[in-house]
């Protein structure tokens, strides 16, 4: 059920803290403005909780998608094999460079370094049961049972990654949090627009051209399946571990279009390549 009983608490904290200064009629109008909008949101907000935000749809026509990208020339990528060798790498191991982080390790339980005297310690991580049973506390009830049907199709050796953190500060939103109660900008240190950049998942278009320099027998890297499962599993751990419209992830439209541009670009690469995509993946 939706936890609405600090409405009043944020509509004072968005509304007054930010009005110090202004008049009463001004202040006045950025309170009932805010409101306004809370209101409006009230009925969106109930039935996300009440109903599973997942799509119900199954029987979807195959091929699903129309492909637009033809493979780039090897030849062509094999002038950058260094660069993606070594940017796959860390990807592959779930280690991420973003807005003057550093390579930073992102699995569930990871620590960070703090960034400016901030530092946030993060929980051992949960124990990953199978079958998605960890997700019990952290996915909203109305999508736990979605959550755990995609996670039991990702690899049983892939860990997952922490997609909620400010990975600098060590800062984390909750899952269950649905998009319209993310609060940010409050927290000393954090910066929500940290795994706002995870998220949009840019990294997969470079491990799509590393499948493809891969699978043409490229000195020093790894199985073209090794590629090709870790934007599967990626692509399918980013959806057990965010339902739509719950999380910091569904908070800013813009980087929602992003992701979806990154999955199905990286995607088409992969089938260029020669990729086999299941059908449960799909």
């Amino acid at each position: 059920m939706a936890k609405f009983s600090d409405l009043s608490s944020r509509l004072l904290a968005t509304a007054l803290i930010p009005g110090r200064g202004l008049s009463l009629g001004s202040l006045s109008q950025k309170v009932a403005k805010r409101l306004s909008r809370e209101l409006t949101a009230l009925p969106a907000r109930l039935w996300d909780h009440l109903a599973p935000t997942y799509s119900t749809a199954r029987n979807f026509p195959v091929p699903m998608l129309t492909h637009y990208f033809a493979p780039p020339p090897l030849e062509i990528l094999r002038g950058y094999a260094p660069e993606i060798l070594y940017l796959t790498d860390h990807f592959r191991a779930h280690r991420f460079n973003l807005l003057g982080s550093d390579w930073t390790s992102l699995d569930l339980g990871s620590q960070c370094l703090g960034v400016e005297g901030y530092r946030y310690v993060a929980s051992s991580g949960p124990k990953l049961e199978g079958a998605g049973l960890w997700f019990r506390g952290r996915i909203n009830a109305a999508n736990l049972r979605s959550a755990q049907a995609v996670s039991r199709i990702i690899d049983t050796s892939y860990k997952p990654i922490d997609w909620h953190r400010d990975f600098k500060s060590g800062f984390r939103w909750r899952e269950e949090t649905w998009r319209g109660d993310i609060r940010y900008g409050h927290i000393p240190g954090a910066d929500i627009k940290v795994p706002w950049e995870l998220a949009r998942m840019h990294h997969l278009i470079t491990l799509a051209w590393g499948f493809g320099l891969a699978g043409s027998g490229e000195e020093g890297f790894a199985s073209p399946s090794e590629y090709w499962a870790e934007i599967r599993n990626q692509i399918l751990d980013f959806i057990a571990n965010n339902p739509p419209r719950f999380g910091v992830n569904w908070q800013c439209p813009m980087d929602v279009a992003i992701r979806a541009a990154n999955w199905l670009v990286a995607c088409d690469l992969l089938e260029a390549f020669g990729a086999p995509f299941d059908p449960a993946f799909e």
